[in-house]
């Protein structure tokens, strides 16, 4: 399993599925939104890489910015062939995650914090 990171959150590799980690401090604008793009682009490059799974438990806004790079992420993820995406949050951060990434191409469904695993379950279907 590899693993790339920020400070304070974390992309891995499970097989097919990229999972990120995004803790209650994760920064969702700036420089760290930035970092976070760059790292999941160089594991998108990987082969046999069909979904992604966000486990977003940051209480950090988005701002439009952050927005605009969870959308670009999804498109680029579309273009690398990944067809699944799983968003892992609660209120209205599932929501705003949802509505970002649910791009024509990618199957997006949406999880609570407490349905972890089968978010993960459910993006490694074939």
């Amino acid at each position: 399993m590899s693993r790339q990171s920020g400070t304070e959150w974390e992309f891995r590799v499970d097989g097919d599925v990229i999972v990120g980690e995004f803790p209650e401090e994760t920064e969702l604008s700036g420089t760290e939104s930035d970092a976070m793009v760059e790292r999941f682009t160089e594991l998108l490059e990987r082969p046999n890489t069909d979904a992604h799974v966000s486990v977003l438990r940051s209480t950090e806004p988005y701002s439009k910015e952050g927005q605009e790079n969870l959308r670009q992420s999804a498109l680029a993820s579309v273009e690398r062939g990944v067809d699944r995406w799983a968003v892992v949050a609660e209120g209205t951060k599932r929501l705003t995650m949802k509505t970002n990434v649910d791009v024509d191409g990618l199957d997006v469904e949406t999880f609570g914090l407490e349905e972890k695993a089968e978010a993960i379950e459910w993006a490694r279907r074939e």
